[in-house]
């Protein structure tokens, strides 16, 4: 890092930052001229784009962005907790931390910080849908004052906002902010990177790199995907000329100390992260059910195309509702290659004009570095088929590089179109945008059914189990299939209800058990599998009314090859027993049978 420098001013020398040293907009050209008088100098940087650095009110600004984007995330976040949701709750109400993170019936991919944070905030409040949400509520809002503080840092005030705002409203991270997984956690875990990474290059002094270690070691106990920052962490260490506390240059050996240390500490915790959370909860079935987030090397127009739609799709499927997830993808496959050819020619152009507008603003082009390099590394990864990438949640950790990323490219593109705009009319632009943007995250928060509550796997198995404790006789039975049994449990604790004769199958499971049973293959040994597993576990019914509770998501048993719920219906119908009503709540189904003399009634 170039040390600090004395800028010659008329009557009041004054010391540049490291940063500002290191990202001056003269690219290293000719030595800087003198500075003007101040009316002179917010004249000169008017005409190019008003900075409006009114400190607080920027501040407020940014507030405002942050308290509209918590709206869209607190509502409806008391809906049922659906299956995914339940065995990471259950593995944090298990009896013993290694259960938590060992859990019995199903492969635990959580990381561990985020487990730990829900289960002692489970612990100080109680069971409730509540709080085993408020962890990943809290760490969305902390993406959000993050990035705030970090764009403030980067950007003018009305790129900073509009960078906040594009995090705010961003339909998954809303989404899974209301989930009980730990995307929401990916996503805090980038902005806090960045920003002490940011932070770091401002001022590499001895304090800064202690935040940036234990920033890290916390990103990487919270988030898997934290690990692709690690090359850029490194790298920036190991280039950064450390400074004292007083901005003195200090030893060489001290920059190759810490990086020394900061690669120790990050070999460290991927290791512990791998040998003790990630390889112990691995098995084929995971695998073979994450396998289409790979490329396939048939050929090379197939991994183009595969890396066009889930990498450059980040920048179109980040800011879509989630109800449209797969419309780049649709769109970019339905056209043939030409479209493709074209879209990739449109994003060279784009990148070409962004270098450009950015190519003496080294400040900003560092900040985009440090943006795209976790790209880099994802693109490793999902090489190797360590990490895969067709899915919006597993990609979600990018959303704050790539909308700080769009910032600056954006207001790179804003200043070069304002040099020839007079200083009284480009004025008016940055307060516009920054009130825009605020007014649009109010009214989308107090709009947010209408576009933030696709919750497309969605269960409301809340609904069902207080109907049937309202129904249920002491002499009744009742079977959970193995598609609901990780809700059912949870919803006994939450109801504090224990039905008595309560069944569970082993048949029809999603992703992914810890002990998968062998699947069949042709029609006829589907049925045999599903009934005799059935029998099984049915057994002696001790009454006649028997109840049944399946799940009924869109396109599961498709998916599944086999349709259990009609299987076990017509297998029922031969041994004599009738179905007496249907009762369907959200992507829920309870059927209700008779059987014995009941059954012909």
């Amino acid at each position: 890092m170039v040390r600090p420098k004395q800028v010659r001013t008329v009557g009041h020398p004054t010391t540049e930052s490291p940063v500002e040293a290191l990202f001056s907009d003269d690219m290293g050209g000719p030595a800087p001229q003198p500075e003007l008088c101040p009316s002179q100098s917010h004249l000169a940087t008017s005409k190019r784009f008003p900075r409006l650095d009114g400190g607080f009110a920027t501040w407020v600004a940014l507030a405002l962005v942050i308290v509209g984007g918590t709206l869209p995330r607190l509502n409806h976040i008391d809906k049922s907790i659906w299956s995914a949701e339940a065995w990471v709750a259950n593995s944090v109400l298990a009896d013993s931390l290694g259960q938590m993170f060992y859990y019995p019936a199903w492969l635990q991919t959580t990381p561990p910080l985020f487990l730990l944070l829900v289960r002692g905030t489970v612990h100080i409040a109680g069971v409730s849908v509540g709080s085993l949400r408020a962890v990943p509520l809290g760490l969305s809002v902390l993406s959000l004052i993050l990035i705030a503080w970090l764009s403030r840092s980067i950007l003018r005030s009305p790129f900073a906002v509009l960078c906040t705002t594009l995090v705010a409203l961003s339909p998954p991270a809303v989404v899974f902010s209301k989930e009980l997984k730990q995307y929401s956690g990916d996503v805090a875990a980038s902005c806090l990177v960045l920003l002490v990474l940011w932070r770091y290059l401002e001022r590499p002094d001895g304090r800064r790199f202690a935040y940036l270690t234990v920033a890290l070691t916390v990103a990487l106990l919270l988030s898997y995907p934290a690990v692709t920052f690690i090359p850029i962490a490194i790298a920036i260490v190991a280039w950064a000329e450390p400074t004292s506390d007083g901005n003195r240059p200090i030893a060489l050996g001290s920059r190759l100390q810490r990086t020394g240390v900061l690669a120790a500490l990050s070999a460290a915790l991927c290791g512990a992260n791998y040998w003790l959370f990630a390889k112990p909860n691995t098995s084929v079935l995971l695998d073979n059910y994450w396998s289409y987030g790979y490329p396939r090397f048939h050929r090379l127009g197939d991994v183009v195309r595969f890396y066009t739609e889930y990498f450059l799709g980040m920048g179109v499927c980040f800011y879509l509702p989630l109800d449209t997830k797969d419309l780049f993808k649709s769109k970019l496959s339905s056209t043939g290659y030409l479209s493709l050819a074209l879209v990739l020619i449109v994003v060279g152009l784009v990148v070409g004009l962004a270098f450009i507008t950015l190519r003496r603003n080294r400040r900003n082009l560092q900040a985009l570095l440090l943006c795209f390099a976790p790209l880099a590394a994802l693109l490793a990864l999902n090489l190797l088929h360590l990490y895969p990438v067709s899915s919006r949640r597993l990609t979600l950790f990018m959303l704050p590089c790539i909308s700080l990323a769009l910032a600056i490219v954006i207001q790179s593109c804003c200043e070069t179109l304002s040099r020839g705009i007079r200083v009284r009319t480009a004025a008016f632009f940055p307060a516009l945008s920054i009130l825009t943007c605020v007014v649009i995250v109010f009214v989308a928060g107090t709009h947010a059914d209408q576009w933030s509550n696709y919750w497309f796997e969605d269960e409301n198995t809340g609904a069902a189990f207080r109907y049937l404790r309202s129904h249920f006789a002491p002499e009744d039975t009742l079977y959970i299939h193995a598609s609901i049994a990780e809700p059912a449990k949870l919803y006994f604790r939450m109801l504090q209800w224990d039905p008595g004769d309560v069944r569970y199958g082993n048949t029809g499971w999603d992703c992914c058990p810890r002990n998968p049973v062998p699947q069949p293959g042709d029609a006829s040994s589907k049925y045999e599998y599903v009934v005799r597993d059935f029998s099984k576990v049915m057994g002696e019914m001790r009454g006649e009314h028997l109840w049944l509770l399946y799940t009924a998501r869109g396109g599961y048993w498709e998916d599944l090859g086999r349709d259990e719920p009609q299987i076990i219906a017509d297998y029922l119908n031969t041994v004599g027993c009738r179905k007496k009503q249907e009762t369907q709540f959200t992507n829920e189904v309870l059927d209700e049978f008779g059987c014995g003399r009941n059954g012909s009634n």
